[in-house]
C-alpha cells in the first residue's frame, strides 16, 4: 500500500512505523492535534496539522491511537475521508502476519471494536466499565469531578506529570504543555523538569492539571511552591490526589492525603481553595480494594484463569454498585481528593 497518512504522534507510532516499514508500506506524513507535536519529524516523515490532507494526496489514514480512535474517526468523517483503518500496538505482536488482518473481516472489526473500548474505558469509564475496568470506580470518581470542574482549566494549562495525558481531550484550552520528570525514555510533545525547578518563567500559566500525582513527589513543598511561582494571578490549579488506595509505582509512593491534609497544603503555599470533592463511598472504596485485590493477587500470571478473574471482578463491581445505592451514603471512607485553588497573590 503507497500513499499512507499516518492519524496519531503518540508512543506507539515508533513501533508502527517499523512495522509499516518491513511491510514496505509508503508513509507519506503524520497528522496529530497537539500542536506541540506539529514540525517534528520522525525519521525523516514530519508531523502536520490535520488539515494538510485537505491538500495533500494520498489513499488511506492510518489511526494509530487506540485511546482517541472514535474522536479521530469522528474527525476524520468531519473531512468526508472515507478511507479509515485502525492500526494499533495491540495488533503488533510477533504472531500477526499482515497489519490489516483485523480489518478485513467481521471477528477482527468486532475484535478491533473491544480492544478499543476497553482502553477507552480505563480513564472513561461508562456503565460497561463494570465489566473490564478493575479500577473502575476510583476511574469514574475521578471522571466525574474533573468534568464538573474542567471549566477552570483554560488559557495556557500545564499538565503536571501528564502520563499519556488521559484528560487532555476534556479542556478548552489554548495550549496543553505536558510535563514530567527527567527520563531516559523521553517521549515527544513533553517538557521534562529536573525534579526541583520548572522550566517555565513566572506567572506564565493560566491553569494547573495535576493528577494523581503529588503522592509520588518526595520534596512536594518545594514543587508546590513552584506551581505558585509559574501560575499566573488569578489562575487555577486542579488537583487530584489518592485517600485510600493500595502502594503503588514502589518505591516512590510517598503519601496519602486526608481532605484536610490537602486544603492545608494549598493555603499554606499561597492558593485559596475554591471547590473541594470526595470521590467515592464507604461502599465503593470496599469495592474498589477487593477488585484491584483480585485483579492484581490473585491467578497473578495464569493465562488460562484471565477469563475467569475478569468475571469475579465484574462480579464484584456489580454487587458493589447495587450495595452503594442501598446503603446510606457516607463519606468518612473516600477514595480521592479532588481540589481546585486559586492564586490571588
Amino acid at each position: 500500500m503507497k500513499n499512507v497518512v499516518l492519524f496519531g504522534a503518540g508512543n506507539d507510532l515508533k513501533s508502527v512505523l517499523k512495522f509499516l516499514n518491513k511491510r514496505h508500506v509508503k508513509v507519506i506524513a503524520i497528522v496529530d492535534n497537539d500542536p506541540s507535536k506539529i514540525g517534528m519529524q520522525v525519521g525523516n516523515i514530519k508531523i502536520f496539522n490535520p488539515d494538510i490532507l485537505r491538500k495533500i494526496k494520498f489513499n488511506t489514514v492510518l489511526i494509530t491511537s487506540s485511546v482517541f480512535y472514535k474522536e479521530i474517526s469522528d474527525e476524520l468523517k468531519k473531512m468526508e475521508i472515507k478511507n479509515i483503518l485502525p492500526v494499533f500496538k495491540p495488533q503488533l505482536g510477533k504472531n500477526e502476519k499482515h497489519i490489516f488482518k483485523y480489518s478485513i473481516n467481521l471477528y477482527g472489526r468486532c475484535m478491533l471494536w473491544w480492544r478499543n473500548l476497553c482502553t477507552k474505558q480505563e480513564f472513561y469509564p461508562s456503565l460497561i466499565g463494570i465489566l473490564m475496568n478493575p479500577y473502575f470506580f476510583a476511574r469514574k470518581g475521578l471522571l466525574k469531578y474533573i468534568l464538573q470542574n474542567k471549566n477552570y482549566i483554560k488559557g495556557k494549562c500545564m499538565d503536571f506529570g501528564c502520563g499519556e495525558k488521559p484528560y487532555e481531550q476534556l479542556f478548552s484550552t489554548t495550549e496543553y504543555i505536558g510535563v514530567e520528570i527527567e527520563s531516559d525514555n523521553k517521549k515527544n510533545g513533553i517538557v521534562y523538569y529536573d525534579g526541583k525547578k520548572l522550566p517555565f518563567k513566572d506567572n506564565y500559566f493560566d491553569a494547573i492539571l495535576c493528577s494523581q500525582v503529588l503522592e509520588h513527589i518526595p520534596n512536594i513543598e518545594e514543587i508546590m511552591s513552584e506551581f505558585h511561582r509559574v501560575l499566573k494571578i488569578g489562575g487555577y490549579v486542579l488537583v487530584t490526589v489518592p485517600f485510600t488506595y493500595p502502594e503503588h509505582l514502589k518505591p516512590f509512593d510517598f503519601r496519602r492525603f486526608s481532605s484536610y491534609g490537602i486544603k492545608n497544603l494549598m493555603q499554606t503555599k499561597g492558593f485559596k481553595v475554591i471547590t473541594y470533592q470526595k470521590s467515592g463511598n464507604y461502599v465503593e472504596t470496599i469495592t474498589q480494594m477487593k477488585s484491584i485485590y483480585f485483579n492484581e493477587k490473585i491467578f497473578v500470571n495464569k493465562k488460562n484463569l484471565k477469563l475467569l478473574k475478569k468475571i469475579i471482578i465484574c462480579i464484584i463491581n456489580l454487587k458493589g454498585l447495587i450495595w452503594a445505592r442501598i446503603l446510606k451514603e457516607d463519606k468518612d471512607l473516600y477514595l480521592d481528593n479532588i481540589i481546585v485553588a486559586k492564586k490571588y497573590e
